[in-house]
């Protein structure tokens, strides 16, 4: 169960706007540094970040939560979820996957959701729904 935000640590806020604001701007992903520099703003929780980053670019940053964890790693996936190596292989592995070129299949399920979602989107949605 997600837990929302209580204690939002804004100790270094110019810090982390000029950090959103990277993410938000490039193609280019955030180092694992800066991403641990943003976790303090998100509960520490690796999970909430990675969602906050979807929304501020979602052509970039997947989703990142226990199901998609558990898909990878069926056992232990509690130990890695909160690894950020991880998932920035994570969002490695998908941007692969897009320039390899998606699947026919992909594009059945885009109409069939009936909005537009970045591939980022498409890809890491497929996941969750196979890791149900």
């Amino acid at each position: 169960m997600p837990t929302i935000l209580k204690n939002i640590d804004c100790t270094d806020i110019d810090k982390i706007v000029d950090l959103f604001n990277k993410a938000k701007s490039s193609d280019n992903i955030l180092t694992e540094i800066e991403i641990e520099n943003l976790k303090p703003f998100t509960n520490k929780s690796l999970v909430g970040l990675s969602k906050l980053l979807h929304f501020i670019n979602p052509n970039v940053y997947p989703i990142w939560d226990s199901k998609i964890c558990k898909y990878f790693f069926s056992n232990g996936f509690y130990s890695k979820i909160g690894n950020i190596s991880i998932y920035l292989e994570y969002i490695d592995a998908i941007k692969e996957t897009i320039k390899s070129g998606l699947p026919n299949e992909f594009n059945s399920i885009k109409k069939q959701l009936g909005y537009e979602v970045t591939d980022v989107r498409l890809i890491e949605l497929a996941i969750f729904l196979k890791s149900v």
